[in-house]
């Protein structure tokens, strides 16, 4: 059976965004993540029934090329690397941070 017009460019648009995807994951990679251009959430998960279930994370965002990740504090021992500079909070719950000019 034939390929339909649609599943065609589904695949066509499917290889397109993952060329993108290949370009967008090299310019994350050049990013040097500066802290200026962060955005932090501490988030946790306690009140277990047994306390040593209990964990702590941050998320990360450069806001500069986007990319985020997750830091376990209890492996981190976390704190937060941007302390001298001007902490709020945005709409997100997000810690943004901004020089203290």
């Amino acid at each position: 059976m034939a390929k339909s017009k649609i599943t065609s460019d589904i695949e066509k648009y499917e290889k397109q965004i993952e060329k993108l995807h290949l370009k967008i994951d090299a310019l994350r990679k050049k990013c040097s993540h500066n802290p200026k251009y962060a955005r932090e959430k501490f988030e946790g998960n306690q009140g277990n029934y047994d306390p040593s279930c209990d964990s702590y994370w941050v998320i990360r965002e450069c806001l500069n090329c986007g990319e985020r990740w997750n830091i376990d504090s209890k492996e981190d021992g976390y704190r937060s690397v941007i302390p001298f500079l001007k902490r709020t909070e945005d709409d997100e719950g997000y810690q943004v941070y901004r020089s203290k000019e």
